[in-house]
């Protein structure tokens, strides 16, 4: 798959060399993959006190040095994992693995890439293929055959290296293989603002409810969560933090144009001390369920609103996926944009 290359920050054999390596999905079959099984329903539920606190204080516990690049002599570039996680995200799509299994394999890269120094840009790809398979042995019921996993490198691996870069990883992170994904507490915030959100409140607008807008509105609350996971900037925010940004930014449609986000909120804080009925009910909704105030939020939210112009390619909801079971499964299943690699290169390039 050919990808625009001017705007790349890496010079042409490496460019060439890592393009060539994740080129792969055209040669992908799947004809001798068994029948696809139903998808466990992914439905979140209200989580006790103590319980939400164990969840927090987890998830705080994975955060990384989103720096870790810079501080090693290696030849991988945050561009080439920005195209490895493209690359991983449309390899997740074409198997119909979760949108958590592909978060936590991105997870799984970054620590590995912060642990270890002497993985070089030929195995970036094998890194990536088997941080997916470890992820989905944790998420997913169907779990494809190992040689079925290696045919979406093309074959450029055998089974045993990606057995002993499976050992490899999970070994170097010391097995603490769950970390909760921005993903994870995204969609949790999402049901919370659809109970919270009821008849008659400041803003009629849900995430989850069995409706093309609202089906739209999470497309783009992924589409938009799946922007900034392709960049190595984002670790330097809590995952928390990024998820209620993300509900704060999506819902903001509802206020405020496109060019007004992004030319408001991605530098500027004046917007959060409007006091409008969105900023007052908004502040009430995340002290409760988010445990953040809106100032807390603020430079999530100025990160974030980057990627509000993303451009969202979804079709409108069939009849057949509004059973509640199907339009669950649908929702939490990952999806692949081909133009969101092309986007950030140019967001980079304007910079």
């Amino acid at each position: 798959m050919e990808r625009e290359k001017e705007n790349l920050d890496l010079t042409i054999t490496e460019e060439n060399l890592l393009l060539e390596l994740l080129a792969c999905n055209e040669s992908i079959t799947f004809d001798n993959l068994p029948p696809a099984l139903p998808a466990v329903t992914n439905v979140f539920p209200s989580y006790s006190p103590d319980t939400l606190k164990y969840l927090i204080a987890t998830s705080d516990s994975y955060i990384l040095n989103p720096f870790y690049l810079d501080d090693k002599n290696s030849e991988i570039k945050p561009k080439m994992i920005m195209i490895l996680i493209d690359w991983m995200m449309e390899v997740c799509t074409d198997f119909h693995f979760h949108r958590d299994t592909f978060h936590q394999s991105i997870s799984y890269v970054h620590q590995y890439l912060l642990l270890k120094n002497d993985i070089s840009l030929m195995r970036l790809q094998l890194l990536g293929l088997t941080s997916i398979l470890i992820s989905v042995k944790l998420n997913e019921v169907r779990i494809p055959r190992l040689a079925d996993i290696a045919k979406c490198a093309a074959d450029c691996y055998a089974v045993k290296e990606i057995e002993d870069m499976e050992l490899s990883i999970v070994t170097a992170l010391t097995w603490n293989l769950t970390p909760l994904t921005v993903f994870f507490w995204a969609n949790l915030y999402a049901e919370h603002w659809d109970e919270f959100s009821k008849e008659g409140a400041f803003i009629e607008a849900k995430f989850k409810k069995i409706s093309n807008d609202s089906y739209k509105r999470y497309r783009l609350l992924m589409l938009i969560i799946d922007s900034f996971s392709m960049e190595v900037e984002h670790l330097q925010y809590n995952q928390r933090v990024l998820a209620g940004s993300a509900i704060y930014i999506v819902l903001s449609l509802h206020q405020y144009s496109i060019q007004d986000i992004l030319k408001l909120f991605t530098k500027g804080s004046k917007f959060i001390l409007d006091s409008n009925d969105f900023n007052k009910g908004f502040q009430s909704f995340s002290r409760t369920f988010l445990d953040f105030s809106l100032e807390e939020l603020l430079p999530g939210i100025q990160y974030v609103a980057n990627f509000v112009d993303v451009p969202l390619e979804c079709d409108d909801l069939m009849e057949k996926e509004r059973g509640i079971g199907n339009y669950e499964n649908m929702l939490t299943t990952q999806t692949y944009s081909r133009c969101l690699l092309d986007y950030l290169q140019s967001k980079h390039s304007d910079t």
